[in-house]
Order: structure tokens, then sequence, then C-alpha cells
């Protein structure tokens, strides 16, 4: 009864959190595009994004939106050159929209809407393609370090945008989002390893794997020895470091900024079943949807 009570609890919460939905303007044919896709590629940040304060709302769908489609670039093109060519398209792409043109792109027309209504750094932009790129053209990272940098352009960059938007300038609020991007970002390098040794890649730092005495074989077979665990264990360890470093800084920011924060909770839930399996990145449960992410985020917001 306990666990079908659960369930029906986060049924009625995730109806909550889409009830956010009908506050965004949805008669816009590119905003509905970006909905889409947001929801479709990356529902936690989708989830996340309908808890912000409405004026903020759509503003985050676009930037999200804009996130999808330079994220999704290397899993679309078979060669690194067309790759290439795609980040060329949105790098000369906000360039025109900082000079008031509007490309016929849905995402590109919402993108116009933020920067014409709530101006926003170009280089945090630049940033998340720039980081994407030099993925593409070395899909691995050399060190932790090399994986934090990376991080703090494809994620914090989001969430300075974001404080940007809400009027925000507190150094604080600042390096608690620097902190929250490198956890979210480390976190998504982690989720990532099954899907990308099934196409013979490694996402792992290849400091830590030298370290270990971990081969690049054994990520292939999807075998977690002692010695995979033990590289993935490092790796939390860090992102735990960087969420009780934002949590110390979130004591002294105000409640928009902890709401922009939310992200954290999936983070926090990943790690927790992550350690739940002794740090098996393979384990099946890993795997599985987080059906109880609408019941928390709503729980974690009614907190702040």
């Amino acid at each position: 009864m306990f666990l079908i009570n659960i369930s029906k609890w986060n049924t009625f919460c995730q109806n909550i959190c889409y009830r956010h939905y009908s506050s965004i303007n949805t008669t816009s044919n590119s905003l509905k595009y970006c909905l889409n896709s947001v929801q479709k590629h990356d529902l936690e940040n989708f989830l996340c994004t309908l808890l912000l304060p409405q004026n903020l709302r759509a503003f985050g769908i676009a930037l999200r939106a804009f996130n999808v489609e330079i994220a999704t670039v290397q899993d679309q093109v078979s060669e690194n050159i067309i790759g290439l060519m795609r980040f060329k398209f949105w790098e000369d792409t906000i360039d025109k929209l900082y000079e008031g043109k509007i490309p016929e792109h849905p995402v590109c027309q919402e993108l116009a809407q933020v920067i014409n209504t709530k101006k926003v750094s170009k280089i945090y932009l630049k940033r998340l393609i720039l980081s994407r790129q030099n993925y593409l053209t070395s899909s691995n990272f050399s060190s932790l370090k090399d994986a934090e940098d990376y991080s703090e352009f494809s994620n914090s960059s989001l969430y300075y945008m974001l404080l940007e938007l809400a009027d925000i300038k507190q150094i604080d609020s600042d390096h608690a989002a620097s902190h929250l991007g490198k956890a979210q970002g480390l976190t998504n390098l982690i989720r990532s390893v099954p899907y990308h040794s099934k196409k013979r890649k490694i996402a792992l730092p290849q400091d830590l794997l030298l370290k270990y005495n971990v081969s690049h074989e054994n990520i292939y077979r999807c075998h977690a020895n002692k010695n995979v665990k033990d590289v993935i264990f490092e790796i939390a360890t860090k992102i735990y470091q960087h969420i009780e470093k934002m949590k110390q800084l979130q004591k002294k920011v105000d409640k928009i900024s902890r709401l922009i924060y939310l992200p954290v909770v999936p983070v926090n839930s990943y790690l927790k079943n992550l350690r739940s399996v002794d740090f098996d990145v393979f384990h099946p449960k890993l795997q599985q949807k987080n059906h109880m992410l609408s019941l928390k985020l709503l729980w974690k917001k009614m907190l702040l």
C-alpha cells in the first residue's frame, strides 16, 4: 500500500510540474518546438526549468533547447568535419542574433527573445559551442581536471545565464553555479559510460584509468571490476565535494538563485543510487528512469 501511495504521490507531483507548462505562452510554434525538444532529450532539466519563476521559464527553455541542439551534434554526424560545420553554423548564428538578425529556425527565434528582452553575455553561449566542439575532436579527457573544465563550460555557463536573466549579480551565486555545473557535468560523464562503451569510446579521464590500471577492454566489455569502481569512486568523490561547496554557498543566496540550482536534485539522486550499487557504473539500476524525480523536485522547492 505504501508503494502504491508513493506512486500516486509522484504522479500527482508530476501533474503539478506540468501545470507550470501552461504558464508558458505555447501559442508560439518556435517555443512549442523548444519545449518538445527539451522534454524529449533532457527531461530532468525540463522539469527543473518548469519550476523556475514564471518570468524565467520561457527563457530557460530557450537556453536548454539551444544546449540540446549543440549537445546532440556528435551523435548525429558520422564525420567530424560535418559536426564542425554545424558548430560553425551555430557560432555564426549567435553573432547574427546579437546584430538583430534572426535566422528561420525555432531555437534561433526563441534565443532572439532572450537576447532582446534580457541581455545575456555572448561569451556563455559561445562557451557552450566551444566545449562541444572541442569534445567532438578529442572525444576524451586527459585528466579529471580537463573533465571539470569541460563541465564548467558546458554546464555552468547555462546557470550563469539564468542568473543574468534573473538580474542576480552576486559572487556567491556565481560560485555556487560553477560548482553545480561541474557536479552535473561530471555526473553526466559517469552516466554516459555505458552508452559510450557500446560504441567503443572511453569517456573516463585517462589519468584515472592509468592510476588504477584500467584497460579500455574492461570498459568496452562493461565489466566493473574493483579498478573500474575505484575510478568511478574518485569521480563521484569530486562530485560530492562540488555539491558540498555549492550547499555552503547556497546559504548566502536568495530564493531565486536556489530555484535555479534545482538540478542538484537529480545529481544527488544519481549519486545515491551509484553508492547503493557499490559504484558499479554498468548496474541495470542506474539505467532506470527516476520515477520519483517530480516528487523530489517539488519537495525541494517547498523547502527553499
